[in-house]
């Protein structure tokens, strides 16, 4: 993610730097979508390459996804001080804790489901067709923008289109809803067929690439023979928890109707995206954010405007400040484990590593999730090799595809492995077996064991930090 949006800075098309070079890719920004790439190579052009100057587009997005939750609870009719709690809430969920700086784009793109959503609402509520139909263009932009950030908001998306047909059938909305529909439907389906033709390609071009794409995602969608993974654990249950209690007092209240029509068109697209989630994708919960915080944010909303009644909103106002109090706790534990497990999170140990091992101006292979940064700080160039399938058969590089490319005379003594002990992606790979007798140096730092607050539960150890790790040196006749 980090190389392609890189790529973007440097005045190329997107392309990842960290893959070797050659007519097989397809540029990421045709992929995924540009939004995340092109915001995210600003902020490199401004800032330098670095993790923070990438992770800042994950933290905007994270900023509008809270921001748009409080509109939506505002736009649906609760007061200013429910809006300002939401927009709490929301901010301290275990979900926008990690998607804020995880440099992936599902904090910018969940961002725009839910602005979309707030405008929607907004537009139901604005009270003349002239000013629904201004906020319904509004929305369909916000959920194009969603759509070009990750292919991941189709499920939602579709959800929103269910939820559209319902409010045209509610006699309370039909006139309304009609306007609405067609400002927003025009809106995106013209974004996104000027974009298609920016790409030069047909609808149904565009719609094979993004399903060869997640064919060989496991992480996507639940391949054929594999076995189902959720991926449940005690940090990604705490607000589907909460989900379930708030609408749990949603049923007790019995009191539908005095839910606005919009609010409900977005429960049935909630509803529906968490639907397709749990029939289609495996590790279900790894990726949870894209279908649980739209519904926290509608459930949410709902739980606000039918608490307004006498003698609950008292009700209301306690369950969701208990629940900012559990959820502030958990990410007070979650600070605190940062503050303990620093030195392994540490990055300048690894960059000074390399930067004394390996000469400017070199080729090294690695795992990226590990060393891309400290490599490119180091002045040298990066480039990735994973053990699973990479990249995706969407991207289009022919299987026996070295991972180096057109070897280069010149760099014939400046190639280099680096590869963790132990870590996600195993042993050196067999591609690699001719540089394993030329061990150059060894980076440790890093304790895999659970410390501190490690010790409750809910974290990953393993993941807090760099592992430790060997230097190769590729000898000239090694071409992996």
């Amino acid at each position: 993610m980090a190389s392609a949006a890189d790529s973007i800075a440097q005045g190329g098309n997107g392309v990842p730097t960290a893959l070797p070079p050659g007519p097989w890719y397809a540029p990421f920004p045709y992929v995924y979508g540009p939004v995340f790439f092109y915001l995210s190579g600003i902020f490199i052009r401004l800032l330098g390459l670095s993790a923070t100057s990438v992770r800042l587009a994950c933290v905007v997005g994270a900023g509008v996804l809270a921001i748009s939750s409080a509109l939506l609870v505002r736009a649906a009719g609760g007061s200013a001080r429910w809006s300002v709690l939401a927009c709490a809430v929301m901010t301290l969920t275990p979900e926008v804790g990690t998607i804020a700086t995880n440099g992936r784009m599902d904090a910018l793109a969940i961002a725009m489901e839910i602005a979309g959503m707030a405008a929607g609402a907004a537009a139901f509520g604005a009270g003349d067709r002239r000013s629904g139909g201004s906020l319904g263009a509004a929305a369909g932009a916000f959920w194009l923008l969603a759509m070009l950030t990750s292919p991941r908001a189709l499920p939602l998306l579709g959800g929103v289109a269910v939820g559209g047909v319902w409010l045209l059938i509610d006699r309370r909305s039909r006139a309304l809803a009609l306007t609405v529909t067609i400002s927003a439907a025009a809106v995106f389906l013209a974004g996104g067929l000027l974009w298609l033709h920016h790409m030069g390609v047909t609808p149904v071009e565009w719609a094979l690439t993004y399903l060869r794409s997640s064919r060989s995602d496991p992480q996507n969608v639940l391949l054929r023979g594999q076995a189902r993974v959720w991926g449940l654990d005690a940090r990604n249950t705490l607000t589907p928890a909460v989900i379930i209690a708030a609408a749990g007092l949603l049923l007790l209240w019995r009191q539908r109707r005095s839910l606005p029509p919009a609010v409900i068109a977005l429960l049935v697209a909630c509803l529906v995206n968490v639907g397709v989630m749990f029939t289609v994708a495996n590790h279900v919960f790894i990726s949870s954010s894209y279908f649980v915080l739209p519904l926290f944010a509608v459930v949410l909303t709902a739980t606000v405007i039918v608490g307004r009644s006498p003698g609950r909103s008292r009700i209301a106002l306690s369950f969701w400040l208990a629940v900012a109090a559990l959820l502030g706790a958990a990410r007070v534990v979650k600070y605190i484990e940062v503050v303990q497990t620093w030195r392994d999170r540490d990055p300048a140990p690894l960059q000074q590593f390399v930067q004394r091992s390996v000469p400017p101006g070199s080729l090294v292979f690695g795992y990226d999730q590990y060393y891309y940064y400290a490599v490119q700080h180091a002045g040298s160039t990066f480039r990735s090799w994973t053990p699973t399938p990479f990249p995706p058969v969407a991207f289009g590089r022919p299987s026996g595809i070295s991972v180096e490319g057109e070897p280069s005379p010149a760099l014939a003594d400046r190639r280099f492995l680096l590869w963790p002990v132990k870590g996600l992606p195993g042993p050196v790979p067999a591609s690699f077996a001719c540089a394993t007798p030329h061990v150059v140096a060894r980076f440790s730092i890093s304790d895999a064991q659970a410390t501190g607050v490690e010790r409750i539960g809910g974290f990953i150890p393993a993941l807090h930090g760099y592992p430790d790790t060997v230097l190769y040196r590729l000898p000239a006749d090694c071409h992996p």
